[in-house]
């Protein structure tokens, strides 16, 4: 009677693992829906005289403050190296044309090697559009919270509890 028990509980587990897969895959991109989401260019301003700090191992000096509205096109998470260790995720992010889902959608995007790259067969907008309003971005989250907010650890932790029993 146990191990008919234990397979009924099994074929329950493997029933909701896999609804929370094709319902909430790991690396699933937010839909935003047609139109320019990011009007803005990013804006980067030059700090003079900047201190340095301590952030784990490294001395940190500020050379810019940076701010930017953004639709992220792909994240990609590192677990191995010293970059790793600063830098954990890789965001490519796009804003004013390549905010907009309709002139990404003829565009293939992935991330490998710390770099963003593209793709397309026709261009939805110019070329150079693409390449000056799209950017990978090395993250470096200012503590253990945000790194797993940005790795989608959080959000992926809340799913996966949905799992037990």
């Amino acid at each position: 009677m146990s191990i008919l028990r234990t397979m009924k509980n099994l074929n329950y587990i493997l029933v909701a693992l896999f609804v929370l897969l094709y319902f909430f895959p790991k690396n699933s991109s937010v839909k935003l829906g047609p139109g320019v989401k990011a009007k803005e260019d990013p804006r980067q301003e030059r700090i003079r005289n900047a201190e340095s700090f301590k952030f784990k191992d490294y001395k940190i000096t500020p050379l810019a403050e940076f701010s930017l509205k953004a639709k992220v096109l792909s994240r990609k998470n590192y677990n191995r190296g010293r970059e790793a260790d600063l830098f954990p995720v890789d965001m490519a992010l796009g804003w004013g044309n390549m905010s907009d889902e309709t002139v990404l959608k003829t565009i293939k995007i992935w991330q490998k090697n710390r770099g963003y790259w593209w793709r397309t067969r026709e261009f939805p907008i110019p070329h150079r559009e693409i390449e000056m309003h799209s950017a990978n971005m090395h993250i470096i989250p200012a503590d253990e919270t945000v790194k797993e907010v940005l790795k989608g650890e959080i959000l992926w932790n809340l799913k996966a509890n949905l799992l037990k029993f």
